[in-house]
């Protein structure tokens, strides 16, 4: 099931690439985060199998869009200016996000926070950060 869930993926980066050029990185962006927070609502719900595999195909396809998107945006930023600076201040952002995220659902699970609790939290945690006014998004 992995291979199909990844031939999936792959598949929608295809058509993401198209997207990207037909109407631009950032409107895509835009229409594929709320569906990745929708996602990880949707993850707090699956009971099945089959609803696993098409969770997971969903997933794959709204990561592997933002992915693209992105990386799209900072190569566009980089062609004027220092692209190493560019993706390590990406990186080192998400890595410090990431810490900062699991470090707090550590605790609370610590305090017994329910699992239900944590795929609102995640959902919510990608929400923020598309809506979160940083310097360097104003520059994509």
């Amino acid at each position: 099931l992995g291979s199909i869930i990844g031939l999936f993926g792959s598949m929608s980066a295809l058509t993401v690439g198209f997207l990207v050029d037909k109407f631009g990185a950032r409107k895509i962006l835009n229409i594929v985060s709320p569906l990745d927070s929708m996602i990880g609502l949707g993850r707090m719900f699956v009971t099945t199998g089959a609803q696993v595999f098409g969770i997971s195909m969903a997933a794959s396809a709204t990561m592997e869009s933002q992915f693209l998107t992105v990386d799209s945006l900072a190569y566009s930023r980089g062609r004027h200016s220092n692209i190493v600076a560019i993706i390590v201040q990406r990186e080192v952002g998400l890595s410090v996000g990431r810490f900062l995220f699991l470090l707090g659902i550590g605790i609370l699970f610590w305090f017994g926070l329910p699992l239900a609790t944590v795929f609102v939290m995640t959902s919510l945690a990608v929400l923020a950060s598309r809506l979160y006014p940083s310097e360097s998004r104003a520059n994509l």
